[in-house]
């Protein structure tokens, strides 16, 4: 309220931020979610994907990251064009750290099919200079 905006707001500011959900459960929930492909369900936990994939395996971090892509495209695609045009968006950003995943795993040719993943996407969206970018990194890759 008013005292929020009188003193020091950013350190006041967490203070009165409610107190996250441990690790724990959200991880049982994205589970369960995924197990009833319950896709904005999924979705509400990619606010914590940085904490799910700390320490985790590089292995055990793309499955979670493809998790969310594929849970970007299956909600998207129940929402119609407009829906399907920002997750599109959200399926680039997580596509990108899916293929630094996948190189040091040494899975170039997944790494190449995600490459292209993310230049479809960018065409979906109408960009396609970054499309064509990103084309041309699949090709060199092989």
């Amino acid at each position: 309220g008013a005292e929020c905006q009188k003193v020091a707001w950013r350190q006041h500011k967490k203070a009165c931020e409610p107190p996250k959900e441990p690790l724990e459960e959200v991880r049982a929930k994205l589970n369960a979610c995924l197990m009833a492909a319950d896709w904005p369900g999924v979705l509400k936990c990619e606010g914590r994907l940085d904490e799910l994939m700390e320490g985790k395996t590089d292995e055990a971090c793309e499955q979670t990251l493809f998790a969310f892509t594929s849970a970007h495209t299956l909600w998207g695609d129940e929402l119609g064009a407009m829906g399907s045009r920002v997750n599109a968006l959200a399926i680039v950003k997580l596509e990108k750290r899916r293929i630094e995943v996948l190189g040091r795993m040494e899975r170039f040719r997944d790494q190449g099919e995600v490459i292209c993943s993310v230049a479809e996407s960018l065409l979906f969206v109408d960009n396609l200079k970054d499309a064509k970018t990103w084309y041309l990194r699949a090709r060199k890759l092989g």
